[in-house]
């Protein structure tokens, strides 16, 4: 989706229209083909986009799932920046849950017997506190 703000100052012409379905209604909207450049320099070509009156957060574009299945997109959030990648095609499959976590670093020391704080189920001497 895009609104017609960016659709206009990217110098888009409406090339068809579609019937959206909204939150309180159908209506009619301008589609338009676009080439839109994603991080990592990965250009998805000519994609058909539909406009809308405006989007949620401020922004002025949305990237729907007919784009994110096309590879791999990922969102990570480390060290105070967020960081947005996209890689197509596919490589990997990626699962952070599965990787392993590191350590939560804390200021106290728990007692060697202890359950680790890292949340490994281990005890602190065999986990965190080697």
């Amino acid at each position: 989706m895009i609104t017609k703000k960016a659709a206009e100052q990217c110098g888009l012409k409406p090339t068809g229209v579609v019937m959206s379905q909204g939150v309180h209604e159908a209506k009619e909207c301008n589609t338009y083909l676009a080439t839109i450049w994603l991080p990592n320099h990965v250009p998805v070509l000519n994609i058909k986009v539909t406009e809308a009156d405006s989007i949620t957060g401020g922004v002025d574009a949305l990237i729907g799932m007919d784009i994110i299945t096309q590879g791999d997109f990922s969102v990570t959030h480390g060290q105070g920046s967020t960081v947005f990648s996209f890689r197509m095609p596919s490589e990997a499959a990626t699962d952070s849950v599965q990787e392993k976590k590191a350590p939560i670093k804390d200021t106290h020391h728990p007692s060697r017997n202890a359950k680790c704080s890292c949340g490994s189920g281990l005890k602190y001497k065999k986990c965190c506190g080697k």
